[in-house]
């Protein structure tokens, strides 16, 4: 087979692996000065799978990872097919499977087995709440970066909700990490993941896998019928408290496991601060308390001393005396009310200052990125969540950031993700107008008629426009990953006219003349919407012209008009189906 050169718009640099279908390479996209990911499927390879499923798995991963933006999670950027190929443009990772590191022997020690499990826990929780089963965790699928940093991978047999790529009675994942009911072929939910998480878990602690049989059936015997020995069995360093939690997590039946990726992540927590505390008791006559199987975990409380109880509890009789003479009221228990209630006023004001010094911060700290289209969003409780898109070396940079200044962990960035973007001068035009317009809360709005901004091959765009609160002419562009800009509005001369103040527009709407069809390469693009006092082209345009010679001309009647002009864009995802 003849040696790629080039994807698409991408260099090929090297070969980072090959599979039974496909390849994956490393390459660089000079648009962006970006190293990604690719991974290919060569097609004359599929015509011999008649059922088509490697290619269904293929799309697949394509379909769920356009929905899963996460920062423990790889991303995916594009698909597209060409010449006798088709292919993924996904985030590029400078570390290793953590496979090799178990190969290797490496002992992890607590502390970092509990960070690798609650990155692992997280991403499954968000997949999960996506409507997204993994199916196939495993020490392979688990990318390790600097400083013990995971993501996710390979989402190529996950179930999706609504999808029918698989039905019941179908077997998919690894053996050694599948659940029992995937290992019947039986109907599987979230709690699967569960299962495979906490093989993962036993394997970190121990060194080895807790169901090996000799052959892929004797292993399969395995995870149906034994119980794997006790960590603490096979390591002197494990506190028997983790037993109990690995225990939960690889119960036989879904029911009798963790019920979510936080109730498993809660747990372990609790069981490795137990596990790891100095004050702990370790004399071979402490008392240890272990609940039965058929016990319900329950993670909903705030009480720790509560949770441990119901839970994993391992205190000394003397600990629980102590927690119990805790619960009794206190005589002082009214003072203590009156005077909390005292101080709720004034502390009213200082919160809402703290809010606004914090909204400020982060403001300020997004500005310094060149190539990003974040969003703010603010619940009543005050607390903050950012979303959308930035390039992967400022991904990392945003992540210290918040941890270690604005955020300090308040904020919660995991939807935002690295994006191989093909728009940064779009960024350039219109993040300063965008800036303009919501400091001064102009009103301009865009919005997409998909409620989860996500397109699919053949949809047709549907934007809701609402104009800013003066009067002002608008143009509304679709910008697409193949170079061009679609112009949405106007489209004919008699629809460049100023629009009344908060005046809404609706286009591209079922019954009009003129819609746009989502089609490849896919991945994710941006529509744009521009308020401007007057006209910025004296001359009608083509409708598809290339962004690049739109942008420069779009620049220079900004600067030579003396108007106000301000902006507002969305991202959209578009996949194949």
């Amino acid at each position: 087979m003849q040696q790629l050169e080039t994807i698409s718009r991408y260099k090929i640099e090297k070969i980072l692996g090959r599979g039974a279908v496909g390849t994956v390479y490393k390459a660089y996209d000079p648009v962006v000065n970006q190293t990604v990911a690719i991974k290919v499927i060569h097609k004359q390879l599929l015509e011999q799978d008649d059922s088509g499923e490697q290619l269904k798995r293929f799309r697949n991963e394509v379909l769920a990872g356009r929905r899963l933006k996460h920062s423990n999670i790889v991303s995916i950027y594009e698909y597209g097919e060409e010449r006798d190929i088709a292919f993924i443009i996904m985030e590029f990772i400078e570390g290793r499977q953590l496979k090799d590191f178990l190969d290797e022997k490496f002992t992890f020690d607590l502390d970092t087995t509990h960070k690798i499990m609650q990155q692992l826990l997280a991403a499954l929780g968000y997949a999960h709440k996506q409507g997204i089963v993994h199916r196939d965790i495993k020490p392979a699928n688990i990318m390790v970066m600097q400083n013990w940093q995971i993501q996710v991978a390979d989402f190529g047999i996950a179930k999706i909700e609504s999808s029918s790529m698989t039905q019941t009675g179908m077997i998919m994942g690894t053996p050694n990490y599948m659940s029992p009911e995937q290992c019947l072929g039986e109907h599987i939910d979230h709690r699967a993941d569960i299962f495979s998480a906490g093989v993962v878990l036993y394997h970190l602690l121990t060194g080895k896998r807790p169901f090996e049989g000799e052959t892929m059936m004797g292993t399969l015997q395995q995870v149906l019928k034994v119980t794997p020995i006790n960590p603490s069995k096979l390591n002197q360093h494990i506190s028997p408290i983790l037993d109990r939690v690995i225990a939960r997590a690889l119960a036989k039946h879904p029911n009798d496991r963790f019920q979510s990726a936080f109730e498993f992540s809660e747990a372990l927590t609790l069981a490795m601060n137990e596990a790891q505390s100095p004050s702990k008791t370790t004399q071979d006559d402490a008392t240890v308390m272990m609940p039965s199987m058929a016990d319900t975990v329950q993670m909903a409380s705030n009480d720790v001393a509560a949770i441990i109880d119901r839970t994993i509890n391992t205190r000394t009789a003397k600990q629980a005396e102590l927690a119990k003479a805790s619960k009794k009221p206190s005589k002082n228990k009214w003072i203590a009310l009156i005077s909390v209630g005292l101080m709720v006023f004034s502390g009213a004001g200082w919160y809402m200052a703290q809010l606004r010094n914090k909204e400020e911060s982060l403001g300020n700290l997004l500005t310094k990125y060149r190539c990003a289209a974040l969003f703010k969003e603010t619940d009543g409780d005050g607390n903050i969540a950012l979303r959308g898109y930035l390039q992967q070396p400022d991904l990392q940079d945003l992540k210290n950031e918040l941890a270690q200044g604005v955020g300090k962990e308040s904020i919660d960035y995991h939807a935002v993700q690295a994006w191989n973007s093909a728009f940064c001068n779009v960024l350039d035009v219109m993040s300063p107008l965008k800036a303009a317009n919501d400091k001064s809360d102009l009103g301009l709005t865009v919005n997409s008629g998909k409620e989860d901004n996500r397109y699919a091959t053949d949809d047709y765009l549907e934007m809701n426009v609402t104009a800013p609160n003066y009067s002002a002419y608008l143009y509304v562009d679709y910008f697409q990953l193949n170079g061009h800009v679609l112009h949405m509005y106007p489209t004919i001369p008699e629809q460049t006219v100023k629009q009344e103040a908060n005046k809404a527009l609706l286009i591209g709407q079922s019954g009009e003349d003129k819609r746009w069809q989502v089609s490849p390469p896919y991945g994710v693009e941006m529509v744009t919407v521009i308020a401007s006092s007057v006209p910025l082209f004296k001359q009608p345009r083509n409708e598809d012209e290339l962004t690049e010679s739109y942008l420069a001309d779009l620049k220079a009647a900004i600067q030579s008009e003396n108007a106000m002009v301000t902006a507002q864009y969305l991202t959209i995802e578009t996949s194949p189906q």
